[in-house]
């Protein structure tokens, strides 16, 4: 039952922060009383904040949503994903608010949010992983040797190292450009721009803009037909500057 379950979690809690060890945890929520939620809430987190990428946490994504205390999803490299963008049904243009605290379903389109991203890279050593899909169905992916969140006083500044793949030039402007800007939306202004308004004149998504932005995955998605006439998501790299149009993102990070 829920207080055995409970219980036997506790015991294991100092194994837990010595090992790197696989969890795997299906548990039925609908009817635990509060006192039990919370028990397994406090459990989950403490596996999912471990510094090692063998772990599982298995619920229905009923049950999380029911606890909603769970905004920590994993994709398939074991890191945790904070962005996907899949199509135009819901808005990435969004306020400073629903930036800092989320929105979106990790299914779909989704932001995890600034303060648990922040929470979750500020202090620790942090990988940045990169999947994005081409208008052709190709795929791009890059894995960042640095990736921090700043907190709240510093408007979340993006701490980005360069990409750790050789041949990496194509995302070397990304690290460069990026790297150190404040976040900015459409009701709040920390980009590097005198004149402009990045946010709001890049598909009005929330962004780490500089002046304004070399990569912008919550801008809106293009279809084909469009291309002659809006920007795509632009990649500078060393070896000059090349448009790449994307119908999908992915942004996700592991820390050790």
């Amino acid at each position: 039952n829920l207080q055995s379950t409970c219980s036997t979690l506790q015991s294991l809690r100092p194994i837990i922060l010595r090992k790197k060890i696989i969890a795997s945890i299906s548990i039925k929520t609908s009817t635990a009383p509060v006192i039990m939620q919370l028990c397994i809430a406090q459990l989950l987190l403490l596996v999912l904040l471990l510094p090692t990428d063998t772990y599982a946490v298995r619920t229905s994504a009923v049950e999380l949503k029911r606890m909603n205390f769970f905004k920590r999803p994993l994709n398939h490299f074991g890191a945790v994903l904070f962005q996907r963008h899949v199509d135009n049904s819901l808005s990435f243009a969004q306020n400073w608010t629903s930036y800092v605290n989320g929105f979106g379903d990790p299914s779909g389109n989704y932001w995890i949010g600034l303060e648990q991203l922040s929470a979750m890279t500020k202090d620790r050593s942090c990988k940045f992983i990169f999947e994005g899909v081409r208008l052709n169905g190709s795929l791009m992916s890059a894995t960042f040797r640095g990736f921090q969140v700043r907190g709240a006083d510093e408007n979340y500044r993006l701490i980005l190292l360069g990409p750790m793949e050789p041949g990496g030039d194509l995302y070397h402007g990304i690290a460069g450009y990026h790297n150190g800007s404040q976040f900015s939306t459409i009701d709040v202004d920390n980009d590097g721009s005198r004149k402009y308004t990045c946010s709001r004149g890049r598909g009005q998504g929330g962004w780490w803009f500089n002046n304004c932005a070399y990569f912008n995955p919550n801008a809106p998605i293009f279809s084909q037909a469009q291309l002659g006439r809006v920007e795509c998501w632009d990649f500078c790299s060393a070896l000059g500057r090349r448009w790449v149009c994307l119908n999908e993102t992915r942004l996700s990070f592991k820390c050790s």
